[in-house]
């Protein structure tokens, strides 16, 4: 099987808007969050690039590894190191679990020596962790993250509005993400499954989400297309790391309008050596389905707005008013899994 890379950075960035009753000019610049660097030191069990960790174990075993911490910054962080869940983002590819969150998962396995470190200016340190793998574990890929992040409020900038100005206060933080793979000896092999199609308005497109899970013990990688017959609609997708025992909602841009019918729909994947997952289905849309579809485009923002987490617009005015967002920005990583709920069943 052909290993696929696993993910080794992202920056998570938390916006909360507090609200003004109304507003001018920008209120503030925001600063810079405070930075930390991480990285695989030299000897320890790596892939062959040296960026994330691949330990080769059995059920029981502990194995000890050590991590690379450093403050790029001119003035004292406080840095948190933890081990963090690994999933499956909703267009493939591993993603992981913010700081701060409670691993249920392979996450739980990361025993680190130091939680909390006080770093001086550029001051670099080394930090032991153990990975203790459960004992009577299955044979398989197991995938985790170390997690390197400064506390969010120490990276508060507080707003300072002026008259007739909004203000609103911005919570950035940086976490640093490196992988951590484990490969628990046995049989290994992907199993790709589709379990139904749907349709769903999302800004000014009808979607059809694709529930698609990987019910096997190794992460698969490939390539996948979407097609519906009598529309004429052909849609072909990359599969990115799929992490084991994961599953996604994956959203297809359909079609502007919806449209009554039963709309025949063929998914086909192809992934790992030659390995092959087909399915067929209806999707039907009634009458009732269609107009409650094409009333949602019309109120919806914009796909481009959806895409960027962002609405439309925001209006404050005539009282205060609050609106919390959250985004993401990663190397190689993609958000959390949606798992699938809605759509049509059909034979795979």
């Amino acid at each position: 099987m052909r290993r696929t890379r696993a993910a080794t950075a992202c920056i998570a960035v938390a916006l909360s808007w507090i609200g003004a009753s109304s507003f001018g000019g920008p209120a503030f610049a925001a600063q810079s969050p405070d930075l930390v660097s991480a990285s695989v030191p030299p000897g320890s069990q790596a892939d062959p690039h040296g960026s994330f960790y691949l330990l080769h174990a059995h059920g029981g075993d502990t194995v000890r590894q050590t991590v690379t911490v450093q403050n790029p910054n001119d003035r004292s962080i406080l840095a948190d190191v933890a081990g963090v869940d690994a999933s499956t983002g909703a267009s493939t590819g591993a993603t992981y679990a913010t700081p701060g969150s409670v691993a249920k998962g392979t996450g739980a396995w990361i025993d680190v020596a130091e939680h909390e470190l006080q770093l001086s200016a550029s001051e670099r340190r080394t930090v032991s962790f153990g990975v203790r793998v459960p004992a009577g574990i299955a044979p398989g890929q197991y995938l985790a993250g170390l997690s390197i992040a400064v506390p969010r409020d120490r990276n508060i900038v507080k707003p300072q509005p002026g008259q007739n100005q909004a203000g609103f206060a911005v919570s950035l933080q940086a976490q640093r993400i490196i992988a951590v793979e484990v490969d628990i000896a046995g049989p290994q092999a992907p199993e790709l499954v589709v379990s139904g199609v749907g349709p769903a308005a999302n800004g000014d497109m009808v979607d059809l989400l694709v529930g698609i899970a990987n019910r096997g013990n190794a992460f698969a990688r490939g390539n996948g297309v979407v097609t519906v017959a009598d529309t004429g609609f052909r849609h072909e997708f990359d599969i990115a790391t799929f992490v084991p025992h994961t599953g996604i909602s994956m959203s297809v841009p359909w079609t502007r309008l919806a449209v009554a019918g039963d709309h025949n729909v063929e998914v086909l994947l192809t992934y790992g050596n030659g390995l092959r997952t087909r399915w067929s289905g209806v999707v039907h849309i009634d009458d009732v389905m269609r107009s409650r579809l094409n009333g949602q485009l019309r109120s919806s923002p914009t796909r481009a707005d959806t895409h960027s987490g962002m609405p439309g617009s925001i209006a404050l005015g005539g009282g205060a008013a609050g609106i919390a967002l959250c985004s993401a920005l990663a190397f190689r990583v993609r958000r959390r899994r949606h798992p699938f709920e809605i759509g049509a069943r059909g034979s795979g």
